[in-house]
């Protein structure tokens, strides 16, 4: 999780900005931003589960 922290840390300023200029809803982005990271670590997870797979199956053989 240390790396999700520290990149909303290094969103926090982007956030404010958007929000300043582009009234953007800060709901709604705050959401878009959660959905992001669910996905990077969805990926992060099926890069693991993959190389765990690949390397059992090569000490098998």
């Amino acid at each position: 999780m240390k790396k999700a922290d520290h990149y909303s840390k290094q969103t926090n300023g982007s956030k404010t900005y958007h929000k300043k200029i582009y009234k953007i809803d800060s709901d709604f982005f705050e959401l878009a931003h959660e959905k992001q990271f669910e996905m990077l670590f969805f990926i992060f997870d099926l890069n693991k589960l993959f190389f765990k797979a690949f390397n059992t199956s090569v000490e098998i053989s």
